[in-house]
């Protein structure tokens, strides 16, 4: 079994919360993670060394950077999470014309058949 790396993490799982979470839930889990890892702590006095510790505290800072930012979470969850922004969402258009091509595509002829049913002799 191989764990995962805090280069591997994403931001919702370094800072170890749902991707639901709300501000407060982050601002919270920001100040544990930070005070875990913080100069002084136990992660501090040889449970982690040096170099990890402070990778793993930019990490911590830089999630919390954007996840407290709600534009920049869309953004993130958007690019990186795969997640259908919320214009998208709430896009009835789309949505409703994705339905209809795809019933469309099933009943109807496909272009060419079209095409070579007009040059057909009677």
């Amino acid at each position: 079994m191989r764990f995962k790396t805090i280069e591997d993490m994403n931001h919702y799982e370094i800072l170890n919360i749902r991707t639901s979470a709300s501000q407060q839930e982050i601002e919270e889990a920001y100040s544990v993670a930070k005070n875990a890892f913080i100069q002084g702590s136990l992660a501090h006095y040889g449970l982690v060394e040096g170099n990890q510790r402070r990778k793993i505290l930019a990490k911590v800072e830089e999630a919390y950077r954007v996840l407290s930012r709600p534009r920049r979470r869309k953004k993130y969850d958007v690019k990186t999470l795969g997640l259908k922004s919320e214009a998208y969402e709430n896009a009835y258009f789309r949505n409703s014309m994705e339905r209809i091509l795809i019933e469309e595509a099933e009943s109807k002829p496909s272009l060419w058949e079209r095409i070579r049913r007009f040059f057909r002799k009677p």
